[in-house]
This record gives structure tokens, C-alpha cells and sequence, in this order.
């Protein structure tokens, strides 16, 4: 299993995980609801993306609408 933070920097950064050949079940964990649309349409095309974990302070689907891979929600509490 492979965790990942933050959103992937460029869409090529995303390709590169096309590329990897070995099964893998992947989890990205971001801050937040996507910077933009095609941020969402970048994670869908990553093949071994298993799930997204939003860290927020208020748990919301906005942003994550067309989200094609199951979201669950992390609050961190001080």
C-alpha cells in the first residue's frame, strides 16, 4: 500500500503512476477540497488509487463531486 499527501503538483506527475507495473492499492490524504476541476479528473485516471482522505475542519463532499473512487473525511483535533 502506498500513501500519498497532498494533491499530485502536474498531470504528468499523475501519468508517471501509469507506469508502474507491480499491483499496489494506493490512498491519497489531502488538505482540503481541490484546488480545481481538473484536479479531480487527474485522480481518476490514477489506475491504483484506492481511496482520497480529506483532512478538514468541516467534512464536506463540495469540490468532490465527481470523485470516482470512495472519500472519507479526517479531522485533527488540537
Amino acid at each position: 500500500m502506498v500513501v500519498i499527501t497532498g494533491y499530485p503538483p502536474t498531470r504528468a506527475a499523475t501519468e508517471m503512476w501509469r507506469y508502474v507495473q507491480v499491483p499496489m492499492r494506493m490512498i491519497v490524504v489531502v488538505p482540503g477540497p481541490p484546488p480545481g476541476r481538473d484536479m479531480i479528473d487527474d485522480l481518476n485516471a490514477m489506475p491504483q488509487l484506492e481511496r482520497v482522505i480529506a483532512q478538514m475542519d468541516q467534512p464536506s463532499r463540495t469540490g468532490f463531486e465527481r470523485l470516482q473512487r470512495p472519500l472519507s473525511f479526517r479531522m485533527v483535533v488540537d
